[in-house]
Formats: structure tokens, C-alpha cells, sequence
């Protein structure tokens, strides 16, 4: 998969990115838009997966590029998907004054949804073993002068 390049972003210091992934591969064109943000501190990925893809293909690498002045990710809807490690392993290997990295695999949504009992059971269920995928993934990979948080 080809990723698109970026004009330079020389003045995004802050980045929310709202997406609603529909394959394992969604994310990785976000990398490009990291290397496009070079004073880039603050970068928020809010996912709402349509069905989350847990495929077991192979990791994949992205190119190497300075991360020089990002400081904060906060990834909401995260559910363990290659993707999303391949994101955040690319953040880790390549932010350098990186201090705090928080996860939480609860979806934001800015709508209430009906919520029925089965359905918030099973939403809690997806929650629970996403934490887990988080832990299992990520805890491994962190930089130690990173503080992680998995809610």
C-alpha cells in the first residue's frame, strides 16, 4: 500500500483525528500526515470501528522520520488491531521527546446511542479484551522514558 504524501504542516502543534476505520490497514496512511507535522506535540486519534479486524497478518515497518516535538498521543477506540500497533509502534520508534501515551479502548461518542443490556454487555466485553490486546502489545514495545496508560 502506497502512502500519500503531505505538504508540510509547519504549524500544526495539535492534532485530532475523528476516523472510522473499515480494514486493518486504515490507519497507516496517517503516518504520512505524522511526517508531514513536524512541530506536531499533541496527537489525539479517536476511532469508531465499524468492525474491528484483529487479521493476523504480518507487522508492517514505515519508513523511519523524526518525531522531534510530540509529547502527548491519546489513542480513544483502540481495539488491538495491526494497524493500530504498527501506528503506535512507528510513534514510539521515532518521537523522541515523546513523555505520554494514554489508551483507552472506550469509543467517544459525541451522539448517545440506545444502549440495551445485551448490547452494553457486549460492548464491555470488546472493551475488556481490547485493554488486554493494549497491555499485551504495547507494554513491550514503550520506551521506558514514555509514561503508558491503558484505562
Amino acid at each position: 500500500m502506497e502512502m500519500q504524501e503531505f505538504p508540510q504542516l509547519t504549524k500544526v502543534k495539535e492534532l485530532l483525528i475523528y476516523t472510522e476505520p473499515r480494514t486493518d490497514f486504515s490507519l497507516i496512511g496517517l503516518i504520512s500526515l505524522l511526517r508531514a507535522s513536524p512541530n506536531l506535540q499533541t496527537f489525539v486519534l479517536e476511532l469508531m470501528w465499524f468492525k474491528p479486524d484483529r487479521t493476523r497478518r504480518e507487522w508492517k515497518e514505515a519508513l523511519e522520520s523524526p518525531l522531534e516535538h510530540l509529547k502527548e498521543v491519546l489513542v480513544n477506540g483502540y481495539h488491538g488491531c495491526a494497524c493500530e500497533f504498527e501506528l503506535l509502534a512507528y510513534i514510539f520508534r521515532n518521537s523522541t521527546a515523546l513523555e505520554k501515551v494514554t489508551i483507552d479502548p472506550q469509543e467517544k461518542r459525541d451522539m448517545p446511542v440506545p444502549e440495551y443490556p445485551h448490547k452494553m454487555e457486549e460492548r464491555q466485553a470488546a472493551e475488556r479484551i481490547a485493554k488486554h490486546y493494549a497491555e499485551k502489545q504495547l507494554t513491550e514495545i514503550a520506551p521506558e522514558r514514555v509514561n503508558l496508560f491503558i484505562l
